[in-house]
């Protein structure tokens, strides 16, 4: 939904009340089953990147199979619609750049530390995020 300005003049998003009004529902259905739109939202665009096995991979080969399977997911069918919106939102948007953030934490890191053992990972983590 657009943004629009509120009684103040300053902008804001969608409110409770107007997601609930486009998904044909009560507000407080989105309240009481995700505790908020932020919540909502995040469940939305709920992202697995579903890493493929690097278990076998030579460790010198594991940057060129990551880079392989992102651009695989870039150009994939309809299912990764909503990470190539979000990762276009994610420049002007601060939710969209938080929940990116979070998906890549959360994924990353850890296929990291399965791939590579777990010295270091975090920064090779934010390597691969960058």
């Amino acid at each position: 939904m657009p943004n629009t300005a509120d009684r103040t003049g300053t902008a804001t998003g969608p409110n409770v009340t107007r997601v609930a009004a486009a998904a044909g529902v009560n507000p407080a259905l989105i309240n009481r089953y995700f505790g908020g739109k932020e919540r909502l939202f995040a469940e939305a665009v709920a992202i697995e990147i579903d890493f493929p096995d690097l278990s076998r991979t030579p460790r010198g080969d594991i940057g060129r199979a990551l880079i392989r399977h992102f651009f695989a997911r870039w150009d994939g069918g309809d299912g990764d619609d909503v990470l190539r919106v979000l990762i276009g939102t994610a420049a002007t948007n601060d939710e969209g750049a938080a929940r990116i953030r979070d998906i890549l934490s959360g994924q990353i890191e850890p296929m990291v530390a399965r791939a590579t053992g777990s010295d270091r990972a975090r920064e090779r983590a934010c390597l691969i995020a960058t």
